[in-house]
């Protein structure tokens, strides 16, 4: 994937933040690394400009029985 979107991706693209939210049961601990994926995955798409601020948390349910549910802030520049 990063080098099909390199170019886009180190010129008009950066992530702010994101914040997940995973089904998990009462006693589970390990949030973060549930959506160590996601980051992984947004700094190796945009390089740098892919780090970014993080929040995880753990919940009963989500929407439709979804097991993680992630939101991003991402800014994209005029092409």
């Amino acid at each position: 994937m990063r080098r099909r979107y390199q170019h886009d991706a180190t010129s008009n693209k950066s992530v702010f933040g994101s914040v997940a939210a995973h089904d998990a049961v009462e006693d589970f601990t390990e949030h973060t690394e549930v959506v160590n994926g996601c980051s992984d995955l947004l700094v190796q798409v945009f390089d740098r400009r892919g780090q970014h601020t993080r929040s995880a948390i753990g919940v009963k349910s989500l929407p439709k029985g979804f097991a993680v549910e992630i939101e991003a802030m991402v800014e994209i520049r005029g092409a």
